[in-house]
């Protein structure tokens, strides 16, 4: 079975997960983190064929 997240811990950002998923615009790879005085954010990179 492949993996379909990995946690990343860094000391001057904390963690970051990063995990393969289905998106609206098809498949994707969402980074989660967690910045200095704000919430969770993420921020996705999709792939289309050409």
């Amino acid at each position: 079975m492949s993996q379909f997240a990995k946690l990343f811990e860094f000391t001057d950002i904390g963690q970051v997960l990063v995990k393969l998923d289905d998106g609206d615009d098809g498949p994707e790879v969402r980074t989660y983190f967690v910045p200095d005085g704000l919430g969770v954010c993420s921020i996705a990179m999709t792939f289309k064929p050409d």
